[in-house]
């Protein structure tokens, strides 16, 4: 299982990295909030927050200003295929918790999640999301990033 976020507008965006770093990787789109981080800067917490729980592995911090294939390619490798994105839009009736259940019914036991920023992927984030993700809902209510995220894991643990 893998979970791709990225970074919200909160002030402590570094404790909330820190508190999902074991199940995500951090990513960057066109519509991420929170500038004032550099992608150098989110690296070394993920590294800090890597050690600190003691992962194995450090997760690889996605830019995906400069590349969103790579991520989405990376998301399904992560999962073996099977690749998720949070879409907040009205017209998203593809719930995540029927998504996965299906997927299980094909024998699949790991998934990943995109999980976008706040304000949403920008179109063209969108259409390459089409091409490599299915697009799923968490329910009716639009979601603050850092919430999604959690609701997906939580979704994944419960269908999974």
């Amino acid at each position: 299982m893998a979970l791709f976020l990225t970074p919200p507008l909160t002030s402590p965006s570094r404790c909330i990295v820190k508190k999902i770093i074991k199940n995500s990787q951090p990513l960057v789109t066109s519509r991420t909030a929170v500038r004032s981080i550099s992608i150098e800067k989110l690296r070394a917490i993920v590294i800090e927050a890597a050690e600190q729980c003691g992962r194995l592995s450090v997760p690889e911090v996605f830019d995906l200003n400069e590349d969103l294939e790579s991520c989405l390619r990376a998301a399904r490798a992560t999962a073996g295929a099977a690749v998720f994105a949070c879409d907040e839009r009205p017209g998203c009736t593809n719930r995540l918790d029927q998504a996965l259940a299906r997927a299980a019914t094909d024998g699949l036991h790991a998934a990943a999640f995109v999980v976008g920023p706040e304000g949403g992927f920008d179109p063209s984030e969108f259409e390459a999301l089409r091409v490599h993700a299915e697009l799923v809902s968490l329910g009716p209510n639009v979601l603050r990033a850092e919430t999604a995220a959690m609701s997906a894991l939580a979704v994944m643990h419960c269908r999974l």
